[in-house]
């Protein structure tokens, strides 16, 4: 595998690991009542937004990479209004995101360049990686504005060392 290959995957892994790592700092300082508040009616709560980012990584890299049936119901993942407790919300995601973890890391150029349906788009393997990296990105900072916005203090969460402590 190229040397260029070989450093997306592992970037793009130890993003959603990151990622994964700051989302479970967010739910921890969070009281469980506020896991499905939502702002307004067309506003998503964090339970909504975490159970849609375990759907996008299951269908896009568990699925469509790794080749595993897509059960996926994306329209659930935002009409659910809960109570599914947050620690329930977080080993779903830290499983899925683990199985998908696996799968990138395990990645080849055949993989890669092989190209799948997802949502009505042909996509590579490489896309696929980078939108899961992109998109779970995209929501672990909602995610972390919305903790700021109701704690009202620092999570440190650009501070690896602090975040390391915080698991």
């Amino acid at each position: 595998m190229s040397p260029i290959s070989k450093e997306l995957i592992k970037t793009c892994a130890d993003t959603l690991k990151d990622d994964l790592d700051k989302i479970r700092v967010c739910l921890n300082s969070m009281d469980e009542d506020k896991i499905w508040w939502r702002a307004n009616a067309a506003s998503n709560s964090l339970g909504n937004i975490l159970l849609h980012l375990a759907g996008n990584v299951r269908q896009y890299i568990l699925c469509g990479i790794g080749d595993r049936e897509d059960t996926r119901v994306r329209s659930f993942e935002f009409e659910a209004k809960g109570p599914i407790p947050k620690t329930d919300l977080m080993n779903k995601l830290t499983a899925t995101v683990e199985q998908a973890m696996q799968i990138i890391l395990g990645c080849d150029e055949d993989k890669l360049v092989r190209t799948k349906q997802i949502q009505g788009k042909m996509q590579s393997g490489t896309m696929i990686i980078i939108h899961v990296t992109e998109h779970f990105s995209y929501h672990t900072g909602q995610i972390a504005y919305m903790t700021k916005s109701w704690s009202g203090k620092s999570l440190d969460l650009s501070d690896d060392r602090k975040l390391e402590n915080r698991k």
